[in-house]
């Protein structure tokens, strides 16, 4: 359940996010419904994008080595 006022601040959040977001706030909003999305579910994609980066340099370096 939604609270009252989550959905506006959840597109304001992703309306005013840095550069460097944009292109995984266009994903999101391709794949997920802006209008029921809610904050933590927004702040666990970010997390999750953030691991999936981690991860993927962890590799990379153990790749060269």
């Amino acid at each position: 359940m939604q609270l009252l006022g989550e959905t506006s601040f959840t597109k304001k959040i992703t309306i005013s996010v840095l550069e460097k977001f944009e292109t995984k706030i266009f994903v999101i909003g391709e794949s997920c419904d802006l209008q029921t999305l809610t904050i933590t579910k927004l702040t666990n994609k970010f997390h999750a994008q953030k691991q999936r980066v981690s991860i993927s340099s962890n590799e990379t370096i153990e790749c060269v080595f």
